[in-house]
């Protein structure tokens, strides 16, 4: 970047209507009537450093800069450096060409005048027109802050140690806690460096590993901008987290399967050695069954068909016993009094209760005890009964008919009646008066028009032109014409005809006003009346109270006799519904009991038939199996006897044993390479864990830092604006929010104000216009400075800005102007005085050309 300049001179030329050449020294203060053509100034000196204005650039804007087909705006350096932009509209076609000429130090023309333009003077951005940036979203405001800011902070080399010390010393307080690090940096007397080291000296060998390999990687993120850094540095650190996170759950789940599956093994004590010993020895065994069992087979096969006809013997045996030993003898006299019980109870109802207590097993005596129990309960309520609760409940009802006083009902009716004319008498008193006050509101509104006609701009147009008249001018016959016919049109044709339609307006108003008063007395005549006639009403239904609460009580009393009369009745009819269950659930149990009993008589007779038939088949098997067992003792009888089931079972046991030996041998080895992958696992689960831990405590610093960080970013400009403000605003120190902070949610907002005498913010929305304009000159002044351009040039518009606040504006401004190539202010001189210490004077009017 090129050395520091300022415009010395601007030449405009058919520029938006003005032909001006200007002298600018550091302060320069145009101050001017409306009209005078002081946009138009700065809005030039942006079109010849940027080739474009506020309006665009597009060709119907770019036409409204031209006057009579061409237009120029020379600018002239203080080191002789100068350019011309210009634009041509050809009178044919009608299109603009713009053109730029450059002219070095030497007075020689330079080609490439685009470039050195930019070179020598910068780009004026919109961050400078400080009306274009406030019209920027609040998220267009804090991107463009802080890429300014980012982009100033380039030029210095970024501090990596320092930041990482700082993130390391943030990260400590999280492990050994804020206390512990704040003592020990007040105490500590080495550099920052050795304090780390020293702190991270008690932590664990594992923890300290793992925040040196995670803060290496971090490291390498934290280049270029700073914000842009802290991100990145923020994103690897989240990384990290994530992937120790993953791999912590792969460990664990790994950790867990391999512990579930050392826990389903079921290891014997033994050594792997001790086990083949015992594999060996049955081994041995099982050979020497083997060969017992080839010397049983010539005898096997006799005594597996000896065997299968002992076998069934003895299943049909097993059969016919278990048959007898169902049957219970009895005789046909049992069967036959089985059959005389069921016959008695179904035609002698005295015999029932003897059956069930005789034969209490059988189906229906439980049905039976039921019925009892509850016949027990329930008491049989007689017609009789019945008859003298139907009698009392009618003769209650008569004597309620009896109750009854028509006079005291007549007066309530009346009172009622009454009482709803006076309601209706109130509300239409009350939809009057409301209709009234709308009334009172169109008179005064009437009223206040009339004020407010008569002090418009039309009455003070008539007040100024006599008053111009009565100061008695000199003026010629047609101007003085023309003025009295200007008098007679204000008077007849404006003012006396409005005021007239406002008048009859007001009369209209006051007309209806004048009616509903008259309407209001008549309702609250009538109101008056109906409340006399209610009270009368009140007074004749209180002399028949007495009757009414003799009768209520009596009516009363009536009532809750009835209702217990009729409670009676229900409570009888209960009753004898109840007795009638009763009775069928007793004729049930006595039909199921008579059943019960006659199928067991027929079962009794056809068990007696059974069990002679099987007697005689009984004793027939039982010699078939006497034989066959004879005849298996004397085959076992021979000598060298195994029974094969004995020799097979042991060779069994033998093969299962060597398998289960085999089984252990594989578990065995098995169980040892498991304990020691499940070792491994936890090792790993325990590392990834510290690691998490680590990174998430790494991931916290960098967050707790942004903040502070992201404010040193600012720092500066914020330093510029309250050098600014110490002297155009004592008490206003400038603030700058980048970020909402909510719990652990953290939202980027852009807030920008002052602080008032240390006590509360006001944001710049809030501000008044002359604040605005004062903390407008602050900020503009800051970002100029902090962009750095060859040319710092500060153009501020102030029209609206109040006397007072001028001043302190162009105080503030005259305290930086050593910062500032040029600053160039604009404003109507209505009310303010221009003699300002330090500024030059530009009046556009002495500077335009003959």
């Amino acid at each position: 970047m090129g050395a520091r300049v300022r415009i010395e001179e601007l030449h405009i030329s058919g520029f938006k209507n003005l032909d001006s050449s200007i002298r600018l020294s550091g302060c320069n203060l145009m101050a001017d009537e409306n009209g005078s053509g002081k946009t138009g100034v700065l809005q030039a000196i942006q079109f010849a450093i940027e080739g474009r204005t506020a309006l665009g650039d597009r060709p119907e804007a770019t036409a409204q800069l031209i006057r009579n087909g061409e237009a120029s705006v020379r600018v002239r350096l203080d080191d002789g450096f100068s350019f011309e932009r210009g634009l041509r509209r050809d009178s044919r076609s009608g299109t603009i060409t713009q053109t730029l000429e450059v002219t070095g130090n030497d007075s020689v023309k330079l080609k490439d005048t685009e470039p050195l333009v930019k070179t020598r003077v910068g780009e004026l951005a919109e961050m400078y027109n400080l009306s274009l940036f406030t019209g920027l979203s609040q998220d267009k405001q804090r991107s463009k802050i802080l890429d300014l800011c980012g982009r100033a902070q380039k030029s210095a080399e970024l501090d990596v140690d320092g930041i990482v010390r700082r993130i390391s010393i943030e990260w400590l307080k999280l492990e050994r806690g804020a206390g512990t690090v704040d003592m020990a940096i007040k105490m500590h007397r080495g550099t920052q460096a050795e304090l780390i080291d020293f702190l991270k000296a008690d932590l664990a060998k594992d923890r300290r590993e793992a925040f040196d390999s995670i803060m290496a990687a971090v490291r390498e993120e934290i280049v270029g901008e700073l914000t842009e850094s802290i991100g990145a540095a923020l994103a690897k650190a989240k990384s990290v987290e994530n992937a120790s996170k993953s791999a912590c759950d792969q460990a664990n789940a790994a950790k867990a399967r391999l512990a579930d599956q050392k826990n389903a093994m079921r290891v014997v004590a033994a050594t792997v050695e001790t086990m083949k010993a015992d594999r060996e020895g049955l081994l041995k065994q099982r050979e020497q069954i083997v060969g017992q069992i080839e010397n049983q087979k010539g005898r096997e096969e006799s005594l597996r068909s000896l065997q299968n006809r002992l076998d069934n013997a003895t299943t049909e045996i097993h059969r016919l016993e278990q048959t007898l030993a169902g049957v219970k003898i009895q005789t046909a006299a049992d069967a036959e009094v089985l059959r005389v019980a069921a016959k008695s109870i179904r035609t002698d109802n005295a015999r029932v209760a003897e059956t069930v207590a005789r034969f209490t097993d059988c189906a229906g005596a439980p049905l039976f005890a039921q019925a009892a129990e509850k016949r027990r309960k329930l008491a049989n309520p007689t017609s009789e009964e019945f008859a003298d609760a139907e009698r009392a409940i009618a003769g209650i009802e008569a004597d309620l008919k009896a109750v009854i006083h028509p006079d005291v009902q007549a007066a309530t009716r009346a009172y009622h009646a009454a009482d709803e004319v006076r309601r209706e008498a109130v509300r239409q008193r009350d939809t009057i008066g409301a209709e009234l006050q709308k009334a009172e509101a169109a008179r005064q509104s009437a009223e206040l028009a009339i004020e407010e006609y008569r002090s418009g701009p039309w009455s003070r147009a008539l007040a100024k032109l006599k008053s111009f008249l009565a100061e008695g001018p000199t003026l010629t016959a047609p101007q003085f014409q023309i003025i009295n016919e200007l008098q007679t049109i204000i008077e007849t044709g404006a003012v006396v005809g409005r005021e007239a339609e406002l008048t009859s307006r007001l009369n209209s108003a006051t007309t209806v006003v004048d009616a509903m008063r008259a309407r209001l007395t008549e309702a609250d005549a009538g109101v008056s009346a109906t409340e006399k006639t209610a009270h009368d009403a009140a007074n004749a239904a209180q002399a028949v109270e007495g009757k009414a609460a003799a009768a209520r009580s009596l009516t009363a009393d009536l009532n809750a006799k009835l209702t217990s009369a009729r409670q009676k009745w229900d409570t009888l009819r209960a009753a004898k519904t109840a007795m009638q269950d009763v009775e069928r659930l007793e004729q049930q149990a006595i039909e199921t009991l008579a059943t019960d009993l006659e199928r067991r008589a027929d079962g009794i007779a056809a068990a007696i038939k059974l069990h002679d038939q099987n007697l005689a088949d009984l004793e027939a098997k039982r010699k078939n199996r006497i034989e066959t067992e004879r005849q298996m003792n004397e085959l076992r009888s021979a000598g060298g006897w195994v029974p094969a089931e004995q020799v097979e079972a042991q060779r069994t046991a033998l093969t299962e044993q060597i398998a289960n030996v085999d089984a252990d041998l594989d578990l065995k080895n098995r169980f040892q390479a498991l304990e020691a992958e499940l070792q491994k696992a936890i090792v790993a689960t325990e590392s990834e864990t510290v690691r998490h831990d680590v990174a998430k405590q790494i991931a916290a610093a960098i967050r707790a830092l942004r903040d502070g960080l992201m404010g040193e970013l600012v720092r500066p400009l914020l330093e510029r604006m309250n050098k600014f403000l110490s002297v155009a605003a004592p008490g206003r120190v400038a603030y700058c929010e980048l970020e909402q902070v909510k719990g652990e949610t953290r939202k980027p907002i852009f807030e920008i104000g002052w602080e008032v005498d240390g006590m509360y913010r006001v944001p710049l929305p809030a501000l008044s216009g002359g604040e605005a304009a004062l903390f407008g000159g602050a900020l503009a002044y800051a970002l100029v400075c902090i962009a750095n351009p060859p040319l710092r040039l500060l153009l501020i518009e102030a029209a609206e800005v109040d006397s007072n606040h001028m001043t302190h504006l162009l105080n503030g401004l005259r305290a930086v102007a050593g910062d500032v190539g040029n600053i160039l202010v604009a404003t109507c001189n209505e009310g303010f005085s221009t003699d300002i210490e330090g500024w030059n004077q530009i009046t556009l009017s002495e500077t335009v050309a003959a």
